[in-house]
């Protein structure tokens, strides 16, 4: 009998739009015959403000300012098409008679919403502020004093989705991620605000932890 699986649509661009079912080749047995755009595996968990890109045959998330209205240098008006990061363009939030420098206050300020924002892991996305890796934190302690309750640990992501973490090796590994995570953060801000003119903190790549700062600069041009 020919069966069906959920494959995931990107549009031309690459851009997540959504699942849909491929049938199974009726002459080919575990061979799929997929739409144009459709791929076998799920996207990561896509938070607010953000977009599934398909890029190099695996799934990355990248910022999604589709709609919004921004300024190019010279103060015109720019409506944002496509996914990506608008100041990769040059682009600003705000006209730049109205743009406030950047300081250190900024800096701190978007370090904290990306810690509160929270990262993938595990492909999904979870907040890393303080009372999430408290909360971790107490599970383990839990577990290691053998309470019963540990084996139904549940922890809400970032997206209000369920996680079941019902053994300590879940929970070992998700809090080892959220603190190094918090970790580069904070570093990464305090990298920042050392610079001798402060760049606008909210350039995504700014924050890429995978890569030394002077580097991203290099590649920003700043």
């Amino acid at each position: 009998m020919t069966g069906y699986k959920t494959v995931y649509f990107t549009d031309d661009s690459g851009v997540y739009v959504g699942a849909g079912l491929a049938q199974e080749s009726p002459r080919q047995p575990g061979k799929w015959m997929l739409p144009q755009g459709a791929v076998l595996d799920a996207p990561p968990e896509i938070p607010s403000g953000m977009a599934a890109l398909r890029k190099d045959e695996t799934w990355c998330l990248v910022p999604d300012n589709r709609g919004e209205i921004w300024f190019d240098k010279d103060g015109n008006e720019v409506e944002i098409q496509e996914v990506g990061d608008p100041f990769e363009k040059n682009l600003t939030r705000e006209s730049a008679s109205l743009v406030k420098e950047p300081d250190k206050q900024s800096v701190r300020d978007y370090a904290e919403f990306l810690i509160e924002q929270g990262t993938l892991i595990n492909g999904v996305m979870f907040r890393t502020n303080a009372e999430s890796v408290n909360r971790l934190r107490e599970m383990l302690d839990a577990y290691d004093a053998g309470l019963p309750e540990a084996l139904n640990f549940q922890a809400l992501t970032a997206n209000g989705e369920m996680l079941e973490l019902d053994t300590r090796e879940k929970v070992v590994g998700l809090y080892h991620a959220a603190i190094r995570y918090r970790a580069g953060i904070v570093t990464r801000s305090a990298e920042i605000q050392k610079l001798a003119s402060i760049p606008d903190p909210e350039q995504t790549a700014l924050w890429d932890l995978s890569k030394p700062l002077e580097n991203i600069l290099d590649d920003l041009q700043i």
